[in-house]
This record gives C-alpha cells, sequence and structure tokens, in this order.
C-alpha cells in the first residue's frame, strides 16, 4: 500500500512539474513578436513597423519613373525624367536600426533611424506594434540654390514617425502613423513645420504574392504662427500609393504607381503637387544579408 501511494505521489508530482513547464513553455512562446507581419521594413513610400535581427545588412534601391500622363509618346512615364536612391541600412540591435541613404532629386543624403518600441505578441498579449521612425537629408545641392543669406543650417531637413500596425491574421496587417516634418529654410512664407496621418496595408494573397497600398496626407494644423496661413501656402497634395509585392526571408520587390515622386519622406509630405490621378510608376528592391 506504501509502495501504491509512494508511486501516485511521485506520478502527481512528475504530472504537475510537466504541467507547468508546459505552461511556462507556451507563455514564453505566447510572448514571442508576430512573424511575417510585413514583408519589409518598407511599405512602398512610408516604413513599416518591421526591423532588421541584430547584424542584419539591407540594401535598397527605391527607382520612381516619370508621370503617366503623356501615354504611349513616353511610355507612360518610363521614359521620362525618374527619381533614384540607394541606401544601406544595419541592425545594431533587435530593436534598433541605423542607414544612409542617397536620393537623386536634390541630392538628398540621408541619415535614417528605426527603433521598434512594442512588438505584437503571437499569443496577443501585446495587440499591436510601435515603432518611431526618424531621418536627418541634407540638401547638396550649390550654395546658391538658397539664396543670399546662406548658411549651412539651411540645408537640413527632418522627418519623424510614429507607426501603430497590427497582424489580424496570416493575411492581412494594417498600419496607421502621424508623421512631423522640419525644414530648417523655406521660401518666403512657406510652412517649415507639417504634421501628417497616413494608413497602409498590405493583403498576402497567393503564396509571396501581396497587395500593398498607403495614404498620406498632410493636415492644416498651423504650427508657425501665421495669421491666415492658407492664403500664402496651401498643404501639399495627399499621396496615394498601391501595388503588388513579393518576398521572402532575404529579398522583397514591389512593384507599384504613386502620386509621390520623391522618396525622402519630408519632400513628399511638405511638397507634393501630384493630385489622386497623377500617378507614376515605381519599383523597390531590398536585399537583406
Amino acid at each position: 500500500m506504501k509502495k501504491l501511494l509512494t508511486l501516485l505521489v511521485m506520478g502527481i508530482l512528475l504530472g504537475s512539474s510537466m504541467l507547468t513547464f508546459a505552461q511556462e513553455e507556451n507563455e514564453e512562446k505566447d510572448m514571442r513578436p508576430v512573424r511575417f507581419d510585413w514583408a519589409t521594413t518598407i511599405l512602398i513610400d512610408h516604413q513599416t513597423v518591421k526591423n532588421l535581427p541584430q547584424g542584419t545588412w539591407q540594401y535598397m534601391i527605391y527607382h520612381r519613373f516619370g508621370k503617366m500622363d503623356k501615354g504611349v509618346s513616353d511610355f507612360w512615364g518610363i521614359y521620362a525624367p525618374s527619381n533614384i536612391s540607394m541606401g544601406i541600412h544595419y541592425g545594431i540591435t533587435n530593436k534598433l536600426s541605423v542607414g544612409i541613404s542617397s536620393e537623386k532629386n536634390n541630392k538628398l543624403q540621408s541619415l535614417n533611424w528605426k527603433y521598434n518600441i512594442i512588438n505584437q505578441t503571437r499569443g496577443g498579449t501585446i495587440p499591436v506594434s510601435v515603432a518611431y521612425v526618424g531621418n536627418m537629408s541634407v540638401d547638396t545641392r550649390p550654395d546658391e540654390v538658397f539664396g543670399q543669406n546662406y548658411e549651412l543650417t539651411n540645408r537640413f531637413s527632418y522627418n519623424h514617425s510614429l507607426i501603430v500596425a497590427r497582424k489580424f491574421n496570416d493575411r492581412l496587417s494594417l498600419q496607421a502613423a502621424v508623421d512631423y516634418t522640419h525644414f530648417n529654410s523655406v521660401e518666403e512664407l512657406t510652412r517649415h513645420d507639417v504634421i501628417a496621418w497616413h494608413l497602409g496595408g498590405r493583403y498576402r494573397f497567393i503564396g509571396e504574392n501581396s497587395i500593398v497600398f498607403e495614404y498620406t496626407s498632410p493636415m492644416d494644423v498651423n504650427l508657425n504662427g501665421y495669421s491666415n496661413i492658407d492664403e500664402f501656402n496651401p498643404l501639399a497634395e495627399p499621396g496615394l500609393s498601391f501595388g503588388w509585392e513579393w518576398g521572402t526571408s532575404t529579398h522583397a520587390f514591389q512593384f507599384f504607381a504613386s502620386t509621390y515622386e520623391h522618396i525622402v519622406a519630408q519632400k513628399n509630405i511638405a511638397f507634393n503637387k501630384n493630385e489622386i490621378g497623377d500617378f507614376l510608376l515605381g519599383f523597390n528592391i531590398t536585399v537583406r544579408f
């Protein structure tokens, strides 16, 4: 009888230990960040919450053809003057990455960074991901472009973005963001500061093929203290982009139509003149190694 009781107690203790271990393992699994919410670190023109793993490099090529308004005469903008940017990023930690890039328009040289504040977990304990993205750009065109009162600081502009994103299921991810843009120097009676809101998403439909879209619009907020802001400088036109994306664990390719012709965020947010319907074709390529 004693042996039976001993075996019974040992069985209960062993079962309890195994159950506790399984619960701890599940809790640990539930707290891991979600996977495959975004194919790459950029949606189309706007950043995503996805970051680079520690020690990983990423090389990027962004290309924008000209406006499609002339039709077949310039092959829907492909023969028109184009804009291109190239850059490289590095994952310092799993949450922090930095990079540099160069854009053809205005000869913009940029320092970029991204930090993941929180990550959505697989078990749903944390329902969303939140990231902060920033860049500082330098306009390297000749001094005379900046007028008679030229100073070195006139060349600098900045963009800061706070992004909130959620992966709803294996197919659909959505994100929303608020952007703040600042230019040290602008033309007379032009906004130095602009706030914009952003909405974007990705829908995966077959394998690694996805539909991607985004919409970004500046808000009519008077940050510079002018008495009648709309008379001297109306807001820039909102940006609409949509296209197709194909991605793997190390590569992503996006082909799309967009009303944005710039690649650095603050230029698009503050100065876009293309209305909805004035589309340009473009593509992005990212390679991680």
